[in-house]
């Protein structure tokens, strides 16, 4: 009995496999880059700070709260 995968197997591993990692990272949306910006500002690099501090920066549902509110939208759930 052959251990060994047959050869069509390997070459489609490496069919799939090799395309993806080639890809270049996806671009935000426009109203996903606002919030990356938004969440920019005033953050401070992880490294720098203690556990405690890290789990009170602001975060991307902060970020989306304060868009909506500069652009005059409710931050109130919807009622589905």
């Amino acid at each position: 009995m052959n251990s060994r995968a047959p050869a069509t197997s390997t070459c489609l591993w490496l069919a799939v496999a090799l395309p993806v990692a080639a890809q270049a990272p996806a671009k935000p949306t426009a109203d996903n880059q606002a919030v990356l910006d938004h969440l920019a500002l005033g953050a401070k690099p992880l490294e720098t700070l203690t556990p405690a501090q890290v789990r009170s920066q602001p975060s991307p549902a902060d970020a989306v709260k304060a868009l909506l509110t500069k652009q005059g939208k409710s931050t109130a759930p919807e009622v589905v």
